[in-house]
């Protein structure tokens, strides 16, 4: 079996985005669980969109849309990363 290399995640990385916050055990099921997730967001604002366009036109929805966002950001700012990540043994790992 082929060993590949994986750098530890030691937090200072600004890229590791939400991954960061699990172990390496969950990290697979973790980001199949986003990417699910990203389809369900994009599925259902087509079609709210669609509708608030037709409603009240593309400056209206805009606006809805980019204060919406701000929201999100503004609660994703909240979040914050454990001290100590809990350390998994090849047991817990299935």
């Amino acid at each position: 079996m082929k060993t590949v290399h994986v750098p530890k995640n030691d937090g200072n990385c600004s890229e590791s985005g939400p991954w960061s916050f699990s172990t390496p055990a969950v990290a697979a099921t973790q980001f199949t669980a986003y990417m699910a997730l990203l389809n369900v967001v994009i599925w259902y604002s087509v079609i709210w969109q669609g509708r608030a366009i037709e409603a009240g036109g593309s400056p209206a929805t805009l606006m809805i849309d980019a204060g919406a966002g701000l929201l999100c950001l503004f609660l994703l700012s909240l979040v914050r990363k454990p001290k100590q990540l809990p350390t998994s043994t090849e047991g817990e790992a299935r």
